[in-house]
């Protein structure tokens, strides 16, 4: 018995690397792994800002008024948007303000079309804005608005903005706006 279990151990052994041709090859196998190449050495990249991504923002804001009917003061809303590519979107946003002369609160409604230049190595993607909307107070006024800002993310999915704009609105002689707030993208 004993010759048995060492001659079948024996042919076994042999036969181990002849096994091998039959496992084919896997250089074109998408699934294969390379267990030479250590873990800590492979690099894995991820990106932050993507196309065909979609984004919340909620912020706060400061108006620069210029005298006439918008007056200085604070405000703030949330806007959602939406980027084709990596570097072009379009948002759509609500906001209010604290007043003018005439009204206690200013409300509006804008659109916008982005551009951005994301810098992936310090997730960082400065952007420009251009786009219109109403202000709705005691009566409906158009305006046209361009600015331009900087986000940075913290994650692929969190992150903060700043930017500043230009609002031209003949009816409230024209300002200026100063947003920051915070930005979820899935």
């Amino acid at each position: 018995m004993k010759k048995w279990i060492v001659s079948f151990a024996a042919v076994a052994l042999c036969a181990l690397p002849a096994l091998s041709a039959f496992a084919g090859d896997d250089s074109n196998d998408k699934y294969s792994k390379n267990f030479n190449q250590s873990i800590m050495n492979q690099n894995i990249t991820q990106d932050y800002f993507r196309g065909h991504e979609w984004f919340g923002d909620v912020y706060g804001a400061y108006i620069q008024g210029n005298g006439g009917y918008m007056r200085s003061g604070g405000g703030g809303g949330a806007s959602i948007g939406y980027y084709f590519t990596k570097n072009f979107g379009i948002d759509v946003e609500g906001l209010t303000f604290d007043g003018g002369q005439t009204a206690d609160t200013v409300n509006g409604a804008n659109a916008n079309l982005l551009f951005r230049l994301p810098i992936e190595s310090i997730h960082l993607a400065p952007y420009a804005f251009i786009g219109g909307g109403e202000n709705f107070t005691h009566i409906a006024e158009p305006f046209a608005d361009a600015g331009a800002g900087v986000e940075y993310r913290f994650t692929q999915h969190w992150g903060i903005f700043t930017d500043g704009r230009y609002v031209d609105n003949q009816a409230m002689n024209s300002y200026e706006e100063a947003r920051m707030g915070v930005r979820f993208s899935f």
